[in-house]
């Protein structure tokens, strides 16, 4: 159990709120509630919300503040309104603003009306607006065009936010988003092992170009990915679910906050905000298209590679409506994006194959490059010197008595067959790589009133990806899914109390697993009945019931690795919310926030491999022409391995989490000063690993008997 406490300002104040005291009290008791909503649901939010703020300052001509007046927040696409009250001291505050362009109305009797447009709020940002009215009428309007400010002067913040144009109009390869992060200031494109790749298939596969950059300083697996608010990170440091271009309305890189109600992350926070219907229907269609006939040729390659890949997809959106039944102008929005990715492409790597003559024990081609067999089962100590001794095997020929059975099947079955001599081989490998991706993302959002807004977003992606795993016949096959849910529901009790509840799901897994075209249903019967130990093949926790064995031949056609990783990406349940309380020039925040750990990872394989030291000269293995002794596959049909290995684990973590509360003050001194004053408390529970219940125990499964495999 870790805990860290982050005490941001330290200021001790005493204060009398004298008449205020209800309005205190209400703080207190919505606080509460707040914390024992999220202690009791299960599991995490991050106080990063996706949404905006915007405060400011009404005063009148002599620069007097200007209370009770009234202040009125339109979105511009959906004509949905925030309203509040200016306080005693004339300041207002707007919390849970969705990201677009507004108009802000302020008005008070004996004042003219000011109306403020061109607004635009961005992701995460704290805004602020103050409005000098002058004496008149009401009815009389005054309007001004304006831009807010992207400099906080609120908070300590530091961030940048890229906007929709620059993510819709810049070049994209691959449409991954974060190639955009190097944009913004502070960004290292570093790599690291694992993300570097994207996820190098067993922990993910970004597609396109990417970058999982260093933020401030700080490793790059130390940032956040959050996605409405909601986290979207998967365990190395890259993305669970890759955002749609197309459905970004704008993200924010934020690489410093002071914020009491900022925490758990030591590097940067990507923040993406996705876009909502408006009252208009709108839409959008794509197709990127390239195969080999674009490309130039490889000098080294007689002809191109050939390659197929398709980039498309669309996105609309609009006010939701049911004719006759249900009409959800400037209520209810959806938002609905969809984009694949297809590609097939060609490979020419040139591997060496088996001959049959060498199937058989034939080796005599060897030694015309000098290179002698031993037999290793004549392997014997030497009198002389105390080291050993092995005989030759006369013009490299294996007797028929010593070649091993299920080696000779499981080359004759599953490996290729020898074609013509090449450049570094005898067989061309053209096994394609074909990659289809397919993502899903729809949100809609409803608001009931003035007082209530929700929105629920639901995005899905699923990956299959195939390519050779060796040689012609043998197919690495991998398959990745990826789910991110946000539910955020905002109440108002009041213009000055506000509460804020959210619930997330990020969970994604990543297959990888073997097959073999060539081998009939019953070939792990067979390898049984011709001598393999059955644990080689049967008896795995969480594989199918027969497994074949992946071999090893130094130089030669083979597999490696396990036969079967399911790599959880994340698994996170979230569950959060903050009670936000305006007390004259202070605004208050109250919140809690709690996320589980957990992950479930089965891995299982059995493999073994084959070198030339099996069939080597042990006293003089470079032999008498100097270039070496021995062959793998010599050792390889002898049937002895310099190295095998089964595993058979069912990685498990549960029980974890991270859980904090925070408290903060946000204090307007003046118009143009403000100071923020917070505390906050994070507490980190490692899970326990493995599962009694599977039978794996805190360690996993020990046989401590001397059993042979």
């Amino acid at each position: 159990m870790d805990s860290i406490t982050s005490l941001l300002y330290r200021v001790r104040t005493e204060t009398t709120f004298g008449a205020r005291y209800r309005p205190l009290h209400s703080f207190w008791m919505g606080a509460l509630a707040t914390v024992l909503l999220v202690l009791v649901a299960p599991a995490e939010l991050r106080a990063q919300g996706s949404s905006a703020s915007l405060s400011g300052t009404v005063t009148d001509p002599s620069g007097a503040s200007v209370p009770a007046a009234a202040v009125v927040l339109k979105n511009v696409a959906t004509d949905a309104e925030q309203k509040t009250v200016t306080s005693d001291s004339g300041s207002f505050s707007l919390i849970n603003v969705l990201p677009g362009s507004y108009t802000i109305r302020v008005s008070k009797s004996g004042f003219t009306t000011l109306e403020k447009t061109g607004v635009v709020l961005q992701v995460n940002q704290s805004a602020t607006l103050n409005f000098a009215l002058a004496v008149g009428s009401a009815e009389q309007t005054v309007d001004v065009t304006t831009t807010v400010s992207t400099v906080d002067s609120s908070t300590a913040e530091l961030g940048t936010v890229v906007s929709e144009r620059s993510v819709k109009d810049l070049p994209l390869n691959g449409r991954n988003f974060t190639q955009l992060l190097t944009l913004t200031p502070g960004i290292s494109p570093v790599s690291v092992g694992q993300n570097s790749g994207g996820g190098g298939g067993f922990a993910g596969s970004a597609i396109g170009t990417f970058t999982f950059p260093s933020v401030g300083g700080q490793r790059n697996r130390s940032n956040m990915f959050l996605l409405d608010g909601v986290n979207d990170l998967a365990f190395i440091g890259n993305y669970n679910f890759s955002p749609i271009v197309d459905d970004i309305q704008e993200f924010k890189v934020q690489s410093h906050n002071d914020l009491a109600e900022f925490g758990q992350v030591s590097g940067g926070i990507i923040n993406v905000a996705t876009k909502s219907g408006t009252n208009t229907f709108h839409g959008s269609a794509w197709e990127f298209l390239r195969n080999e006939k674009l490309d130039a040729r490889s000098y080294f390659l007689p002809k191109r590679n050939p390659l197929r890949e398709n980039q498309f997809g669309g996105t609309f959106g609009g006010p939701l409506s049911i004719p006759h039944l249900y009409n959800g102008k400037d209520r209810t929005f959806f938002f609905f994006a969809y984009e694949a990715f297809h590609q097939s492409q060609a490979t020419q790597n040139v591997v060496l194959a088996p001959t049959a003559a060498e199937l058989g024990g034939d080796f005599s081609g060897l030694l015309a490059g000098g290179i002698q067999l031993y037999n290793p089962f004549s392997t014997r100590v030497d009198p002389v010197t105390g080291g050993y001794l092995r005989d030759v095997f006369p013009n490299n020929q294996i007797p028929s008595g010593l070649l091993s059975a299920p080696a000779l099947l499981y080359a004759k079955t599953l490996l290729p067959t020898a074609g013509a001599p090449v450049s570094g081989g005898n067989l061309y490998d053209t096994t394609k790589q074909i990659v289809k991706s397919n993502s899903y993302s729809g949100r809609l959002d409803q608001t009931f009133g003035t007082r209530d807004a929700l929105f629920g977003r639901v995005s899905y992606s699923n990956q299959p990806i195939t390519d050779s795993a060796g040689y012609p016949g043998a197919l690495n096959t991998i398959s990745i899914e990826s789910w991110n849910v946000g539910v955020h529901e905002s109440h108002s009790f009041s213009p000055t109390a506000f509460l804020d509840l959210t619930f997330g799901r990020d969970v994604g897994s990543d297959i990888q697993a073997t097959s073999y075209t060539r081998a009939p249903s019953d070939f792990g019967a067979q390898l049984i009945s011709s001598g393999v130990t059955p644990k080689f093949i049967t008896g795995f926790l969480s594989t199918p019931p027969i497994l074949i064995p992946k071999i090893t031949i130094n130089g030669y056609t083979s597999t490696g690795g396990n036969n079967l990783q399911n790599t959880q990406l994340a698994n996170t349940y979230q569950a959060g919310g903050h009670f936000t309380k305006i007390l004259g020039r202070h605004t208050m925040k109250v919140g809690a926030i709690y996320s589980s750990l957990n992950f479930y990872g089965p891995i299982a394989g059995a493999s073994a491999s084959f070198s030339a030291f099996q069939t080597s000269n042990l006293q003089n293995a470079g032999g008498p022409s100097g270039k070496g002794t021995g062959n793998a596959l010599a050792s390889f049909v002898l049937g002895v391995p310099s190295s095998s290995q089964r595993r058979d684990s069912l990685e498990t973590e549960h029980g974890g989490s991270i859980d904090g509360v925070y408290l903060q003050d946000q204090f307007k001194v003046t118009p143009n000063l403000s100071l923020n004053v917070g505390v906050r408390y994070d507490i980190s529970i490692w899970p326990s690993y493995g599962d009694l219940k599977s039978g794996q125990g805190y360690v996993g499964t020990m046989n401590l008997t001397n059993e042979p495999m």
